[in-house]
């Protein structure tokens, strides 16, 4: 793996820890979507739907919310 691939795969790594860390009183849709807005990526986001398919409340949803945003910063960050 080049050393650009690898530097992408850790600033992807460290915006998912961020959404991960969001506390359960936290709301996690507001905190996602502040850390894909500050990666500039709120346009492409809104484009694709990221933030319109999914119940944001349902806390056994949060690892298949995870899944798809980082399927969506991997598509969208180089």
């Amino acid at each position: 793996m080049s050393n650009v691939e690898e530097t992408r795969k850790n600033f992807i790594e460290h915006a998912l820890n961020e959404i991960r860390s969001t506390p359960h009183y936290g709301n996690f849709y507001l905190h996602t979507y502040y850390v894909i807005a500050k990666l500039g990526l709120q346009h492409k986001a809104k484009v694709e739907g990221l933030f319109e398919t999914v119940d944001w409340n349902d806390t056994e949803c949060r690892d298949a919310i995870v899944e798809r945003i980082k399927h969506f910063l991997f598509k969208n960050i180089r």
